[in-house]
């Protein structure tokens, strides 16, 4: 996958989004994804990538609105920050680059593992 071409956000929007909805991703990781501390040190955020979704369409600071993002993670359901920026002072995209790239290593490992 091409990520030179596409914004963070873009790559969060779409890439990890999908990611996220396949089902593949393990629950440990989704319950990371919940923690400000790993996604502090992973990602280079202030927050965490997912937060709970409570049924409230009332936007949450720093996360997409339920009515034009909401992921569907198992039975679950989340929102996904928007905290993202592609400036030199926060380095995000390649850390989620490199985490998306671990993943899907995971996945192909675990796969030919059958």
């Amino acid at each position: 996958m091409n990520f030179d071409k596409m914004k963070v956000g873009e790559i969060a929007r779409f890439v990890l989004r999908s990611l996220l909805e396949s089902g593949k991703i393990p629950d440990s990781e989704i319950k990371n994804l919940q923690e400000a501390d790993y996604c502090r040190r992973v990602l280079n955020l202030y927050v965490p990538v997912l937060v709970p979704y409570t049924g409230q369409c009332k936007p949450v600071y720093r996360y997409y609105s339920p009515n034009k993002i909401l992921l569907h993670i198992g039975d679950k359901k989340y929102l996904l920050t928007n905290d993202w920026y592609d400036d030199a002072n926060r380095h995000q995209k390649q850390p989620l680059i490199d985490w998306i790239k671990t993943q899907l290593n995971i996945i192909a490992n675990s796969s030919r593992g059958r």
